[in-house]
């Protein structure tokens, strides 16, 4: 395993996850209309979840001898519930595939490989959700 390329990804993925912990949280500010009955809770829910999994790669960082960002990555705003939800597909699509990717530089440690195939699980069930919200499809039709 190359130690620092998996630092820098864990470190890469924790300012995705801050980035995503941001967003989430000031959609469910700005949230208006019909949709903020609904997307309230959502955003602010995501945003606990994001919150959650920087925490957890933080720790890990700290655990591996090394230092964890505190730099977000880039966030984006939006006014309208269906571009916030397209915004949030493309952030949580970029954090499964980065997850992917630091999952392949850590074959040889089992407690690594463990934490980031589940992160792999979480986040593909969160792009999946989101791509059922955002899907027009209607069935039985």
């Amino acid at each position: 395993m190359n130690k620092a390329k998996v630092i820098q990804g864990l470190n890469e993925l924790l300012s995705l996850e801050l980035a995503a912990t941001i967003q989430y949280l000031e959609q469910s500010f700005i949230v208006q209309g019909m949709e903020r009955l609904y997307l309230e809770d959502f955003f602010l829910q995501n945003s606990k979840e994001s919150h959650a999994h920087a925490k957890l790669l933080g720790d890990k960082i700290a655990a591996m001898g090394e230092i964890p960002t505190s730099e977000p990555g880039t966030t984006q705003v939006a006014t309208d519930a269906q571009t916030m939800l397209e915004q949030d597909l493309t952030l949580e699509e970029r954090a499964l595939h980065k997850y992917e990717e630091v999952l392949k530089e850590a074959e040889e440690d089992t407690d690594l490989r463990v934490l980031l195939e589940d992160q792999v699980h979480v986040e593909t069930n969160d792009v999946e959700e989101l791509k059922k919200i955002l899907s027009r499809i209607r069935y039985g039709s």
